[in-house]
């Protein structure tokens, strides 16, 4: 499904009935959305089991979106991208940080990976994570949500 129909059909079903209604939707509120009331948004379309890996991957939760991206994977060429092109609020599936729980992982022993293995993906991680920080991007994992939605999951 393109994301334009999964914003169109998943949103507009979801506020049509009612199920949700974030603080940004209600009369005389200021227009303006934090990347912490997206992400509620996006978790309250569907219930998902904890814990999820839906959630705030990094970035201040009290950022204003200027504009959301979306993508599959978050690839750091896709980030740079995108904050080219002035988003500043990503809305991913895959993970940032190359494995399922991003920087909670518990379950990848790259403890037991070679030296020289562990020091690259630290690397990695990090000037990831600095890059990230320093252009004030937020990134926002839906997975389990949008695998949860029938029919599109």
């Amino acid at each position: 499904m393109e994301r334009r129909d999964f914003l169109k059909k998943g949103g507009s079903a979801a506020l049509g009935m009612g199920l949700i209604r974030p603080r940004f939707f209600e009369p005389n509120h200021e227009k303006t959305m934090t990347a912490s009331s997206l992400n509620d948004y996006l978790r309250g379309l569907v219930a998902v089991d904890e814990p999820s890996v839906d959630k705030i991957i990094i970035g201040d939760p009290e950022t204003v979106v200027k504009k959301i991206g979306t993508a599959w994977m978050p690839y750091w060429s896709t980030l740079k991208e995108a904050h080219k092109r002035g988003v500043n609020t990503m809305v991913v599936h895959e993970p940032t940080f190359y494995t399922h729980r991003d920087l909670e992982e518990t379950q990848w022993d790259w403890q037991g990976a070679p030296a020289t293995t562990r020091q690259l993906y630290q690397e990695q991680v990090s000037l990831k994570k600095a890059w990230i920080l320093e252009n004030g991007m937020v990134v926002i994992r839906c997975h389990d949500v949008l695998d949860k939605i029938k029919g599109y999951g």
